[in-house]
């Protein structure tokens, strides 16, 4: 068909309005980009100190104490190699992952823009688009948010304990009470916007744990001198119970899937992994001490927290009362990690939006979220199986199964050593098979008892 004058001069302006709106469409897209970014950049950042004080307070949670109850199942030794072997690989599988993500915070693209990786699901969205990002999102939240239920459930079964002492025996048994009253704290105190001010709260935290912990080895290290500890032979090496409890040993560090975010709002980020590793090797050496200790004194009867074999005095209340404010000043660490999973989300971010709409709405959902983790933590009945299965579900692959994977994408396999390769061939199966054996176990335990 011959067009004419007047048609082809219709056609060459319509021609050229659509390539006018597609020019001002991305405009659009980069100003939002832009945008967003900036709002990553503009973050306070954490000093060397902050760094390291955040780096401890997502590993240094309640967890630990659950450690002298694994070593009476898998045997001093057992325990000592089993924790000692997870942190020495997770340690490498943190700072792989700091690695990768430097890497891609140097690839455009494609709008041409360089941006640096803020979280393990902004990486994952990098690697492997929406979906990869949506399976991390997952693990992610399966992760944390077991974190904020083991904080619940430990300050609820110590107020509990101490509540139903106090009373003799007159009001027990309402953990499910005081996990509701623990929305009281729990709420205010998770409204705080970045890692870099929840620092000072991390701070107070780890100074509770450090004084908790040094006044209960003083308590379990006199029952030792006296002779007035658990009389049975202490175990060596359970093969079994080994393998069984990987799981809950991967999950001892807990926050592993909060490095990237931590390492984005480092003032130096080239010091990051020297920071975070130190800060991996004072905790570990922390928790062996603790939970060596705590077996030797109360071995084959050690309950689910060490904490709950202490009897009911002025200085175990306080000891008690100390890890509890720990466990607090923990959970808004976590679970702002699952926060900001949600506030990335395009409805959180609408141009048209005023500061007070945009603060309505992160501060109704993270009231949600908190509202839900909560009602969770009522319904968990066995919380170191509960926490076998989270770790063994979500710690092995965020901690050893996806760095692996990413650093081969990263770096592609003709680029790397045989060597380089086989172990981290390695770290994969070791989380697969680990998880799988340790879920298996933890399912069984709770259905047979």
């Amino acid at each position: 068909m011959i067009q004419t004058p007047t048609n082809l001069s219709k056609n060459l302006d319509k021609s050229k309005t659509q390539e006018q709106e597609t020019l001002v469409s991305i405009d659009i897209l980069l100003e939002m980009e832009k945008q967003v970014q900036e709002s990553y950049e503009n973050q306070p950042k954490s000093s060397n100190v902050q760094s390291y004080f955040n780096s401890v307070k997502i590993f240094l949670g309640n967890v630990f104490l659950t450690m002298p109850n694994v070593f009476s199942q898998t045997g001093w030794l057992g325990g000592v190699i089993l924790y000692s072997f997870i942190a020495v690989l997770n340690t490498y599988t943190m700072n792989q992952m700091i690695w990768v993500g430097r890497v891609y915070s140097k690839k455009k693209n494609v709008h041409g823009l360089t941006t640096n990786v803020t979280s393990y699901t902004d990486l994952s969205y990098r690697i492997h688009g929406d979906n990869g990002k949506i399976f991390v999102i997952i693990f992610m939240f399966i992760a944390q948010l077991s974190c904020c239920i083991g904080y619940l459930y430990f300050v609820a079964l110590n107020i509990d304990t101490i509540i139903c002492d106090q009373t003799n025996g007159g009001f027990c048994d309402k953990k499910v009470l005081y996990k509701f009253l623990m929305l009281i704290p729990t709420i205010p105190i998770s409204l705080i916007k970045t890692y870099t001010y929840l620092s000072y709260v991390s701070m107070v935290g780890i100074l509770c744990a450090v004084t908790g912990g040094i006044m209960m080895i003083g308590y379990m290290g006199k029952e030792l001198e006296d002779g007035t500890y658990v009389q049975e032979d202490m175990k060596l090496f359970d093969v079994s119970q080994f393998f069984g409890h990987i799981g809950i040993a991967m999950f001892i560090f807990e926050g592993n899937g909060v490095v990237l975010n931590l390492n984005h709002v480092a003032k130096n980020q080239k010091k990051y992994p020297s920071i975070l590793t130190s800060a991996v090797v004072s905790v570990i050496i922390w928790y062996l001490i603790i939970s060596c200790i705590g077996y030797s004194t109360f071995r084959g009867e050690v309950k689910e927290y060490v904490t709950s074999n202490l009897p009911i005095s002025g200085f175990t209340i306080l000891i008690y009362v100390l890890f509890s404010f720990n466990a607090i000043a923990s959970y808004p660490v976590q679970i702002l990690c699952a926060f900001e999973i949600v506030e990335d989300l395009k409805f959180f971010r609408q141009e048209r939006d005023s500061k007070l709409v945009k603060n309505i709405k992160i501060y109704t959902e993270r009231i949600a979220i908190i509202v839900v983790v909560t009602i969770v933590a009522v319904l968990v009945p066995k919380f170191v199986d509960f926490l076998n299965i989270s770790g063994s579900v979500s710690s092995s692959v965020l901690g050893f199964i996806l760095p692996p994977l990413y650093y081969f994408r990263c770096y592609g396999l003709v680029n790397l050593k045989w060597w380089d390769i086989a172990f981290n061939v390695f770290l994969i199966l070791f989380g697969i098979f680990g998880g799988i054996y340790s879920l298996y176990t933890s399912i069984d335990n709770l259905i047979n008892g």
